[in-house]
């Protein structure tokens, strides 16, 4: 869901700018979400936990996102993927200081090592950054990440007693109350998709990569902590190379068979059952 994002952005931006196609994507989460909680009669519990959806929505969405499209202006989408994949490694620092039950581990850090390895392969042909301002989107990619990995660790310490749905709905009302204006402000003034597939684009990046998938991955924070699930960062940038490879009509080389087998890898002895009990004990 969210290795297809690179895909449908490059699908959508043939019309709209980049912060519109993220205050687009929000808000047609919010429109999935209501969906949801209409059909499973389930309740968002607003008032009691709006400050902690304000905060995440800040760190998961506003920032992140605002930073990552300034960014992919100066910096080629190779530089992007690797800059990214370090929210993987940040998460991994700071959940050890400050969540107790996602302690440093060998497993850990030899399969996140491995993964982001797998990434700088993955992307070794693409990373080429010849803007004069590379370093500052460098830096606002890397902020960007750090921004995701603070999320990972707010969602961890404060989701305890909220449901995943709940979590993903009340960051998206927040993140759309933000960028909506943004967007406007800079890209505007907005107008309805022209083309066919710009709407599967859209639809897609709203109701699939933001409204299902972020359910999916609070979920996964709640069980199965905040440095497995930033793993997802490895993840993207493969799905993301095979679907290019599909159809965007790109060749397979080296550098896919060899950076995926690394990613699969580190993925595997992170969420090896003998690591886990290793660390239980």
């Amino acid at each position: 869901m969210w290795g297809s994002v690179y895909l449908w952005i490059k699908t959508a931006s043939q019309e709209f700018g980049p912060l519109t196609i993220v205050a687009f994507r929000v808000v047609l989460g919010v429109v999935g979400f209501l969906v949801i909680f209409l059909v499973l009669k389930r309740k968002l519990f607003f008032r009691q936990h709006w400050k902690f959806f304000l905060v995440l929505s800040i760190f998961n969405i506003v920032l992140p996102f605002s930073l990552i499209a300034w960014s992919q202006q100066f910096i080629s989408s190779g530089m992007s993927s690797i800059l990214n994949s370090t929210s993987a490694l940040m998460t991994l620092v700071l959940a050890h200081w400050l969540i107790p039950d996602d302690r440093l581990n060998s497993a850990k850090v030899i399969g996140l090592l491995l993964g982001f390895g797998g990434v700088v392969v993955l992307m070794s042909n693409q990373i080429a950054d010849g803007h004069e301002n590379a370093l500052l989107g460098q830096a606002a990619m890397l902020g960007g990440a750090f921004c995701y990995a603070c999320g990972a660790i707010i969602a961890r310490r404060n989701a305890k007693g909220i449901a995943p749905e709940a979590i993903a709905m009340g960051q998206a009302i927040f993140g759309a109350l933000v960028m909506v204006p943004i967007a406007l402000a800079v890209e505007g003034p907005f107008h309805l998709p022209r083309q066919p597939l710009t709407w599967l684009a859209l639809l897609w990046l709203g109701v699939i990569s933001t409204c299902v998938s972020h359910i999916l991955y609070f979920s996964l924070i709640k069980s199965a902590g905040a440095t497995r699930t930033q793993m997802v960062t490895y993840i993207i940038v493969l799905i993301a190379t095979v679907l290019g490879i599909l159809f965007l009509s790109e060749t397979p080389n080296w550098q896919f068979f060899v950076g995926g087998a690394l990613v699969i890898s580190g993925i595997l002895i992170v969420n090896n059952p003998f690591g886990r009990k290793a660390n239980a004990r």
